[in-house]
């Protein structure tokens, strides 16, 4: 086992100083959180190493492993130009991410407990906390990555509303590229959205960019016209009984890279093995790019 292994200092140094455009700082996000996922899924099945599971192809481990509601867009973001802007290359993050399995399934054969607990606590509490801290108190509308392992599995529209709300704002306050209108990335981000979100006041400034804030008119409401009328029941007519409300069933505890391994390691001592069929690794399925 390789004990100079310090993921916090890595992650560090992966990370870089603070970003200063927002791919800069999602596209790191949506990295790490997929191979948090992916690190639960895999302890979960209990079904061979972390490492020989993890896919060579980086957009692969994202394509299968990030939130829901992050499914299109965070595709869509990694393009040769937003990549450009983030501060250490795809490939060190995959590097990191195979010493990281390769350490984690180190110390699962050498039955290593403690050495598990300290990098189930790196994946389940100090990575986010280090991304928060990386990102500053300039910078916290950015941050997507779940501090809360309950957040873990969705990425919701209340969060992308108030994302695209943040990336509005810096839109029109950062000066527009010499060949490409302030408004692009904006556009590009809300063709993928259900519901237009409310501008920010700050947005609609005269000091930003009117030319560009006359193009992004919100809907009008409906005339009164086109209001479905609404009928009165008589007022002889039985009144419908209340159907009784079902209980809505107790949440699940979320599912946390310790809770993983804490089950792996019952089902190993008592000789149990998953099922699950066995997907796509780094050895059947080498990188595309």
């Amino acid at each position: 086992m390789d004990t100079s292994f310090n993921p916090r200092k890595e992650l560090l140094e992966l990370l870089g100083p603070v970003p200063s455009h927002p791919w800069a700082a999602l596209i790191p996000q949506v990295l790490l959180w997929s191979f948090r996922r992916f690190c639960v899924e895999k302890l979960t099945l209990a079904e061979g190493g972390l490492e020989e599971s993890l896919c060579d192809d980086i957009l692969e481990l994202v394509h299968m492993y990030c939130a829901r509601g992050l499914e299109v867009v965070s595709m869509e973001w990694f393009t040769p130009e937003n990549i450009e802007k983030v501060s250490s290359p795809l490939e060190a993050y995959m590097k990191f991410f195979v010493k990281f399995c390769n350490e984690l399934d180190t110390s699962i054969e050498a039955n290593n407990d403690q050495r598990q607990d300290v990098l189930s606590e790196f994946l389940d509490e100090s990575m986010g906390e280090i991304i928060a801290q990386w990102l500053d108190e300039k910078h916290t509308s950015l941050l997507i990555f779940p501090i809360h392992v309950e957040d873990d599995d969705e990425f919701t529209e209340a969060q992308f509303s108030a994302l695209i709300n943040s990336l509005l704002t810096y839109c029109y306050k950062a000066p527009p590229p010499p060949s490409k209108p302030p408004i692009s990335m904006l556009w590009y981000l809300l063709s993928h959205q259900k519901k237009f979100p409310e501008l920010p006041p700050e947005a609609l400034s005269e000091t930003y960019y009117p030319e560009a804030v006359s193009e992004l008119v919100i809907p009008p409401a409906p005339p009164d016209e086109m209001v479905p009328e609404t009928f009165e029941q008589p007022s002889d007519a039985p009144e419908p009984s209340p159907e009784p409300s079902p209980e809505a069933p107790e949440p699940e505890p979320p599912v946390t890279v310790a809770k993983a391994l804490a089950r792996r390691r019952t089902l190993h001592k008592y000789g149990r093995k998953s099922q699950a069929p066995r997907v796509k690794t780094r050895k059947t399925h080498p990188a595309s790019y």
